[in-house]
């Protein structure tokens, strides 16, 4: 005999997602948290402040135990995580917005790949049918990726588990691959991240360091920094810590002043002093920079598997700009002319 009116916002209901014992309801220009308090009242309901709304009701997707992340309607990512709705970091905001069709913001699709710790929003890049790109936003480490298909446009996306022997059958044909080789690793404790397309087929994505065939290009970025001086100084470089991996190696950049370029990268390896030392120490130099604002990135090369990034601290370094007095100096012997 209980309905819910809600009144706290005006526009359309997109999607809806549980987080603990919340109902969180996502509409086209906001969201409203529903919670069971018990008789009498047995509902309560109030307006979370996230004015943007959800954009693509197959963008929410629901990351146990992150939250929920999902497509804004200004076309930029946002996490719930069930205190706050939040945009995810703005170097991922600015790349995934000016990759998108506008027109196609509201079919883009989500899939948590569980097996890489990553959210993948398919998207629409080229203007083209359904979507040939993706976003990719890795939760555990804040790395983010930007690829795209050829030759192919997806509808849809899910992970899945598959026991072994379970889609052997040579009548099964809705996978891409004729042979069915792939999927000789697929096991019981094996998760997969698969799309359809509009050719009819499923299809493999994001098979270890391969995507599409391609190398999965990675990195992370300390996003823009003022450092300790405000104003004006000179970017000298970084010290960074990773954990000790003997076979990996990194390549290292910096961008000033917002610009979009990184330069003078240069590549280390990271099998630090010893055996006996946990840490690999890369102090990166550079022709010091005049700038307002730095940012640096670190690209890992794809080596050894089992020897991953892990990077663990970085310090980046300052040096004021030196004052120049415009006072007159006090002449010392010499004649006037």
């Amino acid at each position: 005999t209980d309905e819910l009116n809600f009144s706290e916002v005006r526009g359309n209901l997109v999607n809806w997602g549980i987080l603990g014992r919340t109902l969180f309801l996502y509409f086209t220009d906001g969201a409203v948290a529903v919670r069971f308090v018990g008789p009498p009242v047995n509902f309560s309901q109030e307006r979370v402040p996230f004015d943007q709304g959800l954009a693509a009701a197959a963008s929410l997707i629901s990351i146990d135990p992150v939250g929920h992340i999902l497509l804004g309607t200004d076309q930029i990512l946002y996490l719930n995580d069930g205190n706050a709705i939040t945009p995810l970091p703005p170097n991922v905001q600015e790349t995934l917005r000016d990759s998108q069709s506008a027109g196609w913001v509201g079919f883009a699709v989500g899939a948590d790949n569980r097996r890489e710790d990553e959210y993948v929003l398919f998207i629409n890049k080229t203007g083209g049918s359904w979507l040939e790109g993706t976003m990719t936003y890795n939760y555990r480490t804040g790395d983010f990726s930007l690829g795209s298909y050829a030759g192919n446009n997806f509808t849809s996306a899910v992970y899945v588990r598959l026991e072994e022997g379970e889609i052997w059958s040579e009548d099964d044909e809705i996978w891409s691959d004729d042979d069915e080789s792939w999927l000789a690793d697929v096991t019981s404790d094996t998760g997969i991240l698969v799309a359809s397309d509009t050719d009819g087929l499923v299809y493999r994505l994001d098979k270890g360091t391969d995507d599409n065939g391609t190398k999965v290009n990675r990195f992370w970025t300390s996003d823009w920094q003022l450092g300790n001086v405000l104003g004006d100084k000179y970017f000298t470089g970084a010290v960074l810590t990773f954990k000790r991996a003997p076979k990996a190696t990194v390549k290292i950049s910096m961008a000033y002043d917002f610009n979009d370029d990184f330069i003078q990268e240069k590549t280390y390896g990271l099998q630090g002093q010893g055996p006996g030392h946990g840490d690999a120490v890369v102090v990166f130099n550079v022709t010091p920079t005049l700038c307002s604002v730095c940012n640096i990135r670190v690209r890992p090369t794809h080596g050894d598997q089992g020897n991953p990034m892990d990077l663990r601290s970085v310090i980046l370094k300052y040096e004021p700009v030196a004052h120049v007095t415009t006072e007159p100096q006090p002449q010392v012997g010499g004649h006037r002319g």
